[in-house]
């Protein structure tokens, strides 16, 4: 929400729609976010690791098989049947082999978000707008951009 409302405050509806590659630097913003103010053991910042690993699984075993294995990596059958649902989504059969992959996308995000910041990034610079994380020195370049008003602070 906070990009989106930013972007709108730019001179170019790119920075409200979103330029390409945008959603990793988004769903890793809302990661990073919540590995912040969550306490350590809650089971929601396990999950985008539970997805990739749920997703490698999916790939070769069904519904079922999934969900087996989500109880065995310790977790209860709400979050094995929601994490199985998310990740055999669009299939016809889910006996069938196979996966939707979209959840990598906050894991891998993440870990972009992380590693920028951690090489001396500023956070506030990926609250412009609807970016990609590796654009943002191109971002830099435009003239006429407004500072986000609505952010998160590190």
């Amino acid at each position: 929400v906070f990009t989106r409302e930013n972007g709108k405050r730019q001179p170019y509806e790119l920075f409200e729609r979103g330029m390409a590659g945008y959603l990793a630097t988004q769903e890793g913003l809302a990661v990073w976010n919540e590995r912040r103010v969550l306490s350590e053991w809650n089971e929601k910042r396990f999950w985008p690791a539970l997805h990739i690993l749920a997703i490698n699984y999916g790939k070769k075993h069904s519904f079922s098989e999934l969900m087996k294995y989500v109880r065995r990596l310790g977790f209860d059958n709400a979050c094995a049947l929601r994490t199985a649902l998310k990740i055999k989504r669009g299939l016809g059969d889910t006996s069938q082999k196979g996966a939707f992959t979209k959840e990598l996308v906050y894991f891998s995000g993440w870990g972009q978000v992380t590693k920028y910041l951690e090489s001396g990034g500023d956070l506030k610079k990926l609250f412009i707008g609807k970016v990609n994380i590796d654009d943002i020195s191109l971002v830099n370049q435009i003239d006429g951009l407004v500072d986000p008003i609505y952010c998160i602070s590190a």
